[in-house]
């Protein structure tokens, strides 16, 4: 009729509160009488549009990934008011379930790479969204090589100097760069 709004319940029962699926909708009634005979409305048109899921990032979420040293930690939180079906994490173009799946892919990759990281969700009509991007570095450890001795016996007092090589993929070359170099000794 007139101005008022009419709710729409795709349902055999009389009121109901049904989820429809995003896009453009047919919606018409059907009634039957006593005497089994059907009536069909006119069709009516009503577009259906998905809001994406809210996603975030926590900033507990690991920053720079180290193969063997970090664990990697991904925490995040999705919403949607009409709920959420399922969330992952997005890396470098991949789908990853977990943090196993990721650190598993990351592994594999050359150290010195950065990539943004999404956390994503569908909700239950399957509409999308990411949280903004979270830089996600991996890092490796410097490689040492050629450890030497200038003397392999040494008196108390007498002077012995060591030498070494390494490579160092994040730019640490000298201890100029702000290099931290210990040595140890059991």
């Amino acid at each position: 009729g007139d101005n008022e709004t009419t709710s729409v319940n795709i349902s055999t029962d009389k009121q109901a509160n049904i989820p429809l699926p995003t896009g453009q909708l047919s919606i018409s009634l059907w009634a039957k009488d006593i005497y089994g005979a059907w009536g069909e409305s006119a069709s009516v048109s009503v577009t259906v549009i998905g809001i994406p899921p809210t996603v975030t990032i926590n900033p507990e979420t690991t920053t720079v990934y180290t193969e063997g040293y970090t664990d990697l930690v991904l925490l995040g939180e999705a919403t949607d008011n009409s709920g959420i079906e399922r969330t992952y994490w997005m890396y470098n173009g991949n789908e990853f379930d977990d943090s196993s799946s990721l650190s598993s892919y990351l592994d594999n990759l050359s150290a010195g790479f950065t990539s943004n990281l999404y956390h994503c969700a569908t909700d239950i009509y399957f509409t999308e969204g990411c949280s903004d991007h979270y830089e996600l570095r991996i890092n490796s450890p410097p490689e040492i090589y050629n450890i030497t001795v200038n003397k392999e016996v040494v008196a108390p007092g007498e002077l012995l100097e060591l030498y070494v090589s390494f490579d160092d993929y994040e730019g640490c070359y000298f201890v100029a760069d702000n290099c931290i170099l210990n040595w140890y000794s059991d």
